[in-house]
């Protein structure tokens, strides 16, 4: 909403509405934020509205032969924030001025072109010129009767009647004409006389508005200040109140801590004493029984590789008679010059590792000459402590290291290679 009650807009509406010489004004926010008032009127209609259009928000109201346009300007550089606010207000000055028979939303003069205002009219777009000319005889006529009158009245009634039929009629059209100008420059006078009081009246209002939303503003903060100042002293006596609640709690709480503290300790104390003796015991027997299983563990280790070496080999030698591969799979794979482990499939044929991309690939990646290859070995732990079941091999073009899924694929193809090692 924005603040229309400024009386100037009403004197000047209805002047444009009905008849006066005044046939357009401006309002605007004079660096207010939502109070508008006469920003500029006059009777030259449209052109003249159009020339004192300027970069802000802007809201028009013209009367044209006898249809009346209200128009919002919206300036290119003003911002998103205040074209949406003229837009919102743009509805209460609509409201205030019922009597448009169209409206129209400009952004540039363009847009308040004689055509469109002619096709939002409905009018023919020679009416515009016609109307222009019509209105500037009429505020030209009426000026002049003006000025005929004051001077009918203001000149002297014995100067009327000394008048002889010898007197000079160029006299007296230079005193008529002197009388006008002195009779425009008092006109001019009083106008500009009117235009500062109504200035000083809305400065006058507008400080007053201020001065009034400052004392509310103040008012309010009092209010505020003395409500908090009681939640304050409400808040600080109920903190009192539970500190010494709490003390009084605190105190019960720590007699009763303290003793059955006591009693915890001395139950503790014997308790420690009886477990030492168990503890120690059990330790001895814990320890024999971790040899015991550290051994069978090694031993069943052992076998296991055994059996497992034995299996690896026995099918090795099966998959010789498979077309020349030995073994295939997957397992990752590094290079010496390579930081990255790559997965790749593989097989082992009777002289050489190959490996591929997937499964599915029949172009090769790499071929490694087993031919070349030196001491296959098995990585430990404290060698590549992240990689589980690795080993590595040499080659006069550099290492590579292997990591596979399981121990058993890595003791398969450890012995693939082994054996293709020793075909050759």
């Amino acid at each position: 909403m924005c603040d229309l009650s400024h009386p100037t807009i009403a004197n000047v509406y209805a002047k444009v509405t009905q008849g006066d010489p005044t046939n357009w004004f401006i309002l605007g926010y004079r660096e207010t934020r939502d109070v508008l008032s006469v920003y500029s009127q006059g009777t030259h209609g449209l052109d003249e509205l159009r020339s004192q259009l300027v970069n802000e928000v802007l809201y028009g109201f013209v009367r044209v032969v006898d249809r009346y346009l209200l128009i919002t300007w919206i300036s290119d550089k003003v911002s998103g924030v205040r074209r949406a606010r003229a837009l919102v207000h743009g509805r209460s000055v609509a409201a205030a001025l019922p009597l448009y028979n169209a409206q129209l939303t400009a952004t540039s003069l363009a847009d308040l072109s004689d055509a469109n205002v002619a096709v939002r009219l409905k009018l023919p777009e020679s009416a515009m010129a016609q109307t222009f000319h019509e209105e500037e005889r009429a505020a030209e006529d009426m000026e002049e009767d003006a000025f005929e009158e004051a001077a009918e009245e203001l000149l002297p009634a014995r100067e009327i009647e000394t008048v002889t039929p010898q007197a000079s009629v160029h006299g007296l059209l230079e005193e008529k004409e002197k009388r006008k100008r002195e009779l425009l420059a008092e006109a001019e006078a009083k106008a500009e006389a009117e235009n500062i009081h109504l200035v000083e009246q809305q400065q006058q209002q507008q400080q007053q508005h201020q001065q009034a939303k400052v004392r509310e503003a103040e008012e309010q903060a009092r209010l505020r200040a003395a409500q908090e100042e009681q939640a304050r002293l409400r808040a600080a006596q109920e903190e009192q109140a539970r500190l010494r609640a709490a003390e009084g709690q605190a105190r019960a709480r720590a007699a009763q801590e303290e003793q059955a503290r006591l009693r915890a300790t001395q139950e503790e104390q014997a308790r420690l004493r009886a477990a030492e003796g168990q503890a120690k015991a059990r330790a001895a027997q814990e320890q024999a029984r971790i040899r015991e299983a550290e051994e069978q563990a090694r031993l069943q280790m052992a076998q296991a590789e055994q059996r497992e070496q034995a299996a690896a080999m026995a099918r090795l030698r099966e998959s010789e008679r498979n077309e020349g591969v030995l073994l295939k799979g997957f397992a990752g794979f590094q290079p010496q010059t390579c930081p990255f482990w790559r997965r790749r499939y593989f097989t082992v044929r009777k002289n050489s590792l190959v490996l591929y991309r997937d499964e599915l690939a029949k172009t090769p990646a790499i071929i490694i000459d087993l031919k070349e290859a030196m001491n296959l070995r098995v990585l430990e732990k404290d060698e590549y402590i992240c990689l589980l079941n690795a080993f590595a091999f040499d080659t006069p073009h550099g290492s590579y290291q292997i990591f596979t899924d399981s121990q058993k694929d890595r003791s398969n193809i450890m012995a693939a290679i082994q054996n293709s090692l020793l075909i050759l």
